[in-house]
């Protein structure tokens, strides 16, 4: 074999190799954009509506829409702070926010993350993020009283940082 061909095949091998996915641990597994895809049903405004209503709130129209909606994550690598960009992008709005790792066992599946959002308020978020870093499933606390535990399954989508 020509040494430009062994020259070029290093290149090829090297640059396969720097471009993997880094899979060792739950954070590392986590960087790159991920996909929630929701089905919005008239049942759910339905009970949006009568949610509203429990809360002593009455909607004009309702907030939900029925379709199949799309939102798009984006989370980068962490900085020497701790701290990383977390942008998130719906059929009409982008979001940027930071996310800090609270707790992490790195043989493990689960995070505990802090969702900082653009004005400084923050909460926290739970993440199974399977070890081939296909699928994760992300458990939301009850955000206000009345309101239930939220869990979405998101699917990787690429390595993109930001949109």
């Amino acid at each position: 074999m020509s040494k430009l061909k062994i020259g070029l095949l290093v290149i090829i091998l090297l640059f396969s190799y720097c471009s993997q996915r880094d899979l060792s641990t739950p954070s590392s597994r986590l960087v790159g954009h991920w996909m929630r895809i929701c089905e919005i049903t008239q049942e759910d405004v339905q009970k949006e509506i009568e949610l509203y209503r429990l809360l002593g709130d009455t909607l004009s129209e309702p907030l939900l829409q029925v379709g199949v909606y799309e939102t798009h994550y984006f989370f980068d690598k962490l900085s020497s702070d701790g701290i990383g960009s977390l942008i998130s992008v719906d059929d009409e709005r982008v979001f940027h926010n930071k996310y800090q790792i609270l707790a992490e066992l790195p043989n493990a599946e689960e995070l505990k993350i802090r969702i900082i959002t653009g004005d400084s308020s923050s909460r926290i978020e739970t993440y199974f993020i399977d070890v081939d870093g296909i699928i994760f499933i992300r458990k939301i606390p009850p955000l206000f009283d009345g309101d239930i535990e939220t869990i979405d399954t998101l699917s990787y989508v690429d390595n993109k940082t930001e949109p």
